[in-house]
């Protein structure tokens, strides 16, 4: 009975240790799995898939599906499955064959008045369908997000569930004539990868049949197909377009799509306005690029946050856990002395058993002695007595050696149960423990691992918008250089004409001079010829010398448009330098003049004389000259 229950004891225990294991097991695994899900989550929240409508107008669906669309009126350009966010634009006509984003709307949220539009023919807001204006950096809350404008030609549309769109248009009075719209609108949707849409060619150019009414102000029936033909990609067209984009700031590698899409603007509008269109490409890009690194690092700053607020409660959790693990320990340790204690219980039960043994058999000596006795009285039942004395002390010796039988028995086993409790105990103690711990061992390494990763990739974002940063920031020093170079340049020139124009003046004081001495011996026949003469090309000088501040001025509006103050003092420099030059010049013409005109009157005066007969026939006249 002893045994079954020892052994039900044990069974227990083995079940309890078995069902321990498998359950801290499960949990391990479980939060393994949870931080590869939230590692996977973390890495979907910072990603985001990109839809364009740039140029006149080509396309990039959500998939990187490329294509151009040539149709005239109102279409859906994107709708998300939520109604939180949806864009319509309306495309009109460029030229002979291409078309132009000239009006785009969006709605955010599921309210028909949450709507916001720009046209880019009239240059005018609409704000719940109503004319509004929207200053520069002004912010508009709307709906479920909101509308702000970056700078003047820019504007970014953000969505309640991450969307982001950056539109940036560019209008020229002249283009109404010339092409059929005074400007046009190019698009960026950024959205996170967990956010589907269900309408809008940002789903392919299969979508364009989709309705698009009741968010523009004024509904134009749209015509799906148009007859169009496009100018030919020749060779000399295409090196042309690709000389414009590269003007235009344009990188092949960077963005491709941009690339050509600016390529084929180029080649269907000419330089010009293919200039303008791929300026505007690179500009609404890099308003996106911003807007889209700002939104990345907002939205890692916030995971960074929880995932150290789930670090936090990893840890207490952790704590929790080795708290339990010494409380299990604890118990097990109480466990193992109950079971010590009970052990000894028993054995003390065995002894008292033995003792109470003992007892009887020194009773049952006593009785044999008494026996002896009565046998010593009674000689007459020897016989009898002696063979009940036999067979009394064999019966008292076999009931003496098993009393020791079961005395040493008890003993044994009392010993052999308190030592198997003492070590299932430890055993069953120690590894608990040992589970707590490697359980807590896992949870730090898995939190450990996910901060890690995480670190990783906030440092690998933060490193990329470094780059982008530095990129810029090169960009705009070889900018600043080329434009100061160019300054440079340009006030060197206005110097040389500067230059050139006082040796011109120079040249003529000569010629005038050589002329004055020509007049003094000639008549004074032709003196008002020659004082014409000298006064056109004393005139000319001065138109030169006028030309001269003129082309330093225009040099000066130029430089102070493109390049920094650096430049601008230069050319500043340059231009006093000219001015100064330019009136040294109209000094030494004046002084011409002036020597021209005294000149003139000792010739008349000499001439004046010899006509009245002042000097005698045959004599010598010299003249003085200045």
């Amino acid at each position: 009975m002893n045994q079954n229950n020892r052994f039900l004891v044990f069974a227990l225990l083995g079940l309890t240790c078995l069902i321990s294991f498998i359950l801290t097991s499960s949990v391990v695994e479980g939060r393994r799995a949870a931080v590869v899900r939230k590692v996977a989550a973390v890495k979907k929240q910072l990603t985001y898939k990109k839809c364009e409508s740039v140029g006149d107008p080509h396309y990039l669906s959500f998939t990187g599906q490329r294509f151009d669309h040539m149709g005239l009126g109102d279409y859906v350009l994107a709708q998300s499955s939520d109604n939180q966010f949806t864009v319509h634009v309306r495309t009109s006509k460029w030229g002979g064959a291409a078309a132009v984003n000239s009006n785009v709307a969006v709605r955010l949220g599921k309210g028909e008045d949450d709507t916001f539009e720009y046209d880019v023919e009239q240059d005018v807001f609409y704000l719940s369908g109503v004319k509004a204006s929207l200053g520069v950096n002004q912010k508009v809350s709307l709906g479920t997000g909101d509308v702000q404008r970056i700078n003047t030609n820019t504007a970014v549309v953000s969505g309640s569930n991450g969307i982001k769109m950056t539109m940036s248009w560019y209008r020229h009075a002249a283009w109404k004539q010339q092409l059929g719209s005074v400007g046009y609108i190019s698009v960026v949707i950024d959205a996170p990868s967990d956010i589907t849409f269900n309408k809008g060619m940002c789903l392919g150019a299969s979508e364009a049949s989709q309705q698009a009414i009741d968010i523009l102000h004024n509904h134009v029936q749209r015509r799906i197909a148009r007859k169009a033909e496009l100018k030919k990609a020749t060779p000399k067209r295409s090196r042309s377009a690709r000389k414009v984009c590269k003007k235009a700031g344009l990188n092949k590698k960077q963005n491709p799509f941009a690339w050509k899409s600016c390529v084929k603007d180029a080649i269907q509008s000419g330089s010009k306005i293919g200039l303008k269109i791929g300026q505007n490409i690179k500009k609404v890009k890099v308003a996106e690029k911003k807007v889209l690194k700002k939104e990345i690092k907002k939205k890692a700053k916030k995971i960074v946050r929880k995932e150290k607020k789930a670090i936090e409660k990893a840890k207490k959790e952790a704590d929790l856990l080795k708290k339990k693990a010494d409380q299990a320990q604890k118990k097990a340790t109480q466990k193992r002395a109950k079971c010590a204690k009970r052990a000894s219980r028993k054995a003390r039960r065995a002894a008292r058993r033995a003792r109470r043994a003992a007892k009887r058999l020194a009773k049952k000596k006593q009785i044999l002695k008494k026996v002896k006795k009565t046998i010593k009285r009674s000689v007459r039942t020897k016989i009898t007595i002696v063979k009940n004395w036999k067979k009394i002390i064999k019966k008292v010796l076999n009931d003496r050696k098993k009393a020791l039988r079961a005395a040493k028995k008890a003993r044994q086993a009392a010993k052999k149960a308190i030592k198997e409790a003492s070590r299932k105990a430890r055993k069953i103690a120690e590894e608990k423990k040992r589970q707590a711990e490697e359980l807590a061992r896992k949870l730090q390494r898995d939190a450990e691992a996910a901060a890690k990763k995480l670190r990783d990739a906030v440092e690998a974002a933060a490193r990329k918008a470094r780059e982008a940063a530095e990129r810029a920031r090169q960009q705009a020093e070889n900018a600043k250089l080329e434009a100061t170079r160019r300054a440079r340049v340009k006030a060197a020139r206005l110097a040389k004409l500067a230059r050139e124009a006082a040796e011109r003046a120079a040249k003529q004081q000569r010629a005038i001079l050589e002329q004055i001495q020509k007049l003094a011996k000639l008549a004074a026949i032709k003196k008002a010829q020659q004082e014409a003469e000298a006064k056109k090309r004393a005139a000319e000088a001065l138109r030169l010398v006028e030309e001269a501040k003129r082309k330093a001025a225009e040099a000066l509006e130029r430089a102070k448009a493109e390049a920094t103050r650096r430049a601008i003092e230069i050319a500043d420099r340059l231009r006093k330098a000219a001015e100064k030059a330019a009136e040294e010049a109209a000094k030494r013409v004046k002084m011409v003049e002036e020597l021209k005109k005294k000149a003139l009157k000792d010739v008349e005066k000499q001439a004046r004389k010899l006509l009245n007969g002042g000097v005698s026939k045959g004599k010598t006249v010299c003249f003085r000259l200045p």
